[in-house]
């Protein structure tokens, strides 16, 4: 009666969460807040584990009671361990990666080499308690044999090795060639390059050889794993052949052009270069495409063809000097000498503009309406281009201005020769009105007077 009663009160509490919450509430202790964490993540669970374990022992199954409370005992204490050591490794590595770094590439040193070793760790871990749990439950070395030698099983492929093992070999290694070039990325930009002090499009080039190529390394060690060696690849070479017939050519295109970018260099990165009326900072070469950041901070992703099957403007290729033209038109009669002197004037006033070279004016024609001049200037901010010329107008207009030098629009006189019968009515007509409208006009006039 006892024991109903007490099973009949513990699964109402297990049946509200709420106040089983209630009964264990929350704590700045670690070691408690995880445990508190895990009863709540596996709360249904541990509804079932709990009824599952009144109704054994009092249906009879003592030893087996004994048995399996023991064995989910040791278990929940492992998974609490697993969980308690997770948050102290993660501690760690937040209190790593929030060391200052000088350098950007500094800190991304790091995150890789924290990362794989808590990767590594973590599987160790993980490892250690799932055979540790093996055991408590009743598992002997002879059962792991057993469950190697299932898993290990090859089936007669000839020469290739298929098997679950040699599966996650296979992905393993392509994971490991993944941060091994990362990381060797990283220790080339905080450590090599610095001595070397080269340029960062050479930099971006290096590296990204240098990843493809252990990346390739990786998938040969990989497939080289499961026993496709270099006659396996000859299948593989029919297989992309085929996938070239049937629609993979802009990606090969893309895949070559992007070895091209990265090896002749045309663009680099930090290049500012227009494409198709697109201004923009080179971001990013890939083998597939290129990131261009705009002027108006969009990024635009161009595909490596494109780059090099059409022209392409590149701003910053040799050097960041560039030449503005500024076209002005003054009206005829206007002193040319001082419009010279004016245009000068303020071109070397401007804080953006090179006095060497220096600015330049030339009278380049004599047009319908104007005089026109053209004022060409040096700056070497590419991306300050539309704001130093918009600069220039402003300051231009303000001192034709100040020497009342006008800046004409274009004017056509048109002479008629002949009024068709038709309109000769209209125009009479209106002649008539604005005689009258005159005449109207001076009588007020004196009127007023």
């Amino acid at each position: 009666i006892y024991q109903g009663i007490f099973a009949l009160f513990l699964g109402i509490v297990l049946y509200k969460k709420e106040i089983f919450e209630q009964l264990i509430p929350e704590s700045k202790n670690i070691i408690y807040s995880t445990a508190r964490e895990f009863v709540i993540n596996f709360y249904p669970l541990l509804i079932i584990s709990i009824i599952s374990m009144i109704f054994l022992y009092m249906t009879g199954f003592i030893r087996l009671f004994l048995f399996i409370i023991k064995g989910i005992f040791l278990t929940i204490l492992l998974i609490l361990s697993r969980i308690f050591l997770r948050k102290r490794l993660s501690t760690f590595e937040h209190f790593s990666l929030s060391v200052p770094s000088e350098k950007e590439y500094q800190r991304d040193y790091v995150k890789y080499v924290i990362g794989i070793s808590s990767g590594i760790l973590s599987l160790l871990l993980n490892i250690v308690i799932i055979l540790v749990i093996f055991f408590v439950w009743g598992g002997s070395v002879s059962n792991l044999k057993s469950i190697y030698s299932i898993l290990s099983y090859e089936p007669d492929l000839g020469s290739t090795r298929i098997s679950i093992i040699n599966f996650f070999k296979f992905f393993l290694i392509i994971y490991l060639a993944f941060y091994i070039s990362k990381i060797f990325q990283s220790f080339c930009r905080s450590k090599v390059f610095k001595i070397l002090k080269l340029d960062i499009g050479v930099e971006h080039s290096l590296l990204t050889g240098i990843h493809y190529l252990l990346l390739v390394l990786g998938f040969f060690i990989a497939f080289d794993s499961i026993g496709i060696g270099l006659e396996g690849f000859k299948w593989m070479a029919g297989f992309i052949g085929i996938g070239l017939g049937f629609g993979m050519q802009n990606i090969v295109n893309n895949f070559i052009s992007g070895i091209v970018l990265l090896f002749e260099r045309p663009i680099k990165i930090g290049d500012i270069i227009k494409v198709d009326e697109i201004i923009g900072t080179v971001k990013k070469i890939s083998v597939r495409s290129t990131l261009i950041q705009s002027l108006d901070n969009i990024e635009i992703i161009i595909p490596n063809s494109d780059l090099i099957s059409s022209k392409v403007v590149n701003y910053t290729h040799s050097n960041f000097k560039i030449r503005l033209h500024i076209p002005i038109g003054v009206s005829y009669g206007s002193d040319v000498q001082l419009v010279k002197k004016i245009l000068l004037s303020v071109a070397s006033s401007h804080g953006l503009i090179l006095n060497h070279p220096s600015p330049q004016i030339f009278f380049t024609e004599f047009a319908d309406s104007s005089l026109n001049f053209e004022l060409m200037i040096w700056i070497d901010h590419v991306t300050e281009m539309y704001k130093i010329s918009s600069d220039m107008n402003y300051a231009i207009d303000k001192n034709f201005r100040k020497n009342n030098i006008s800046i004409p629009f274009p004017q056509n006189d048109i002479y008629i020769k002949e009024i068709p019968d038709e309109l000769k009515g209209i125009v009479d007509k209106i002649q008539t009105n604005n005689k009258h409208k005159l005449e109207t006009d001076d009588i007020k006039s004196e009127s007023t007077k």
